[in-house]
């Protein structure tokens, strides 16, 4: 059985493995804040609406909450470790 990972890559980061992926949403739309939660549109001096990202809900999927800003934090993989593609900066 293939393990997913959930990895937080900021400060302080962590990494945490799921069978399946409900699991892993869960896991995910727990940290999503409700700003993301209802979505982001900016309005722009010319009067056009921009969507910056769309709501999210318990039941979206993963990729659309990794693409909220509070999801940005996070990301997803199976075997690969993402401390070769991630450095988590420590605040001084």
């Amino acid at each position: 059985m293939i393990m997913t990972k959930l990895y937080k890559l900021s400060a302080p980061g962590w990494v945490k493995e799921y069978d399946n992926d409900i699991d892993l949403r869960a896991e995910l739309y727990s940290h999503i804040c409700g700003a993301c939660r209802i979505g982001c549109r900016e309005q722009m001096g010319d009067g056009e609406v921009w969507t910056v990202w769309e709501p999210v809900n318990e039941n979206s999927d993963i990729y659309e909450m990794l693409a909220t800003a509070c999801g940005c934090e996070y990301d997803i993989g199976e075997e690969e470790d993402r401390s070769e593609h991630y450095v988590v900066s420590e605040r001084k």
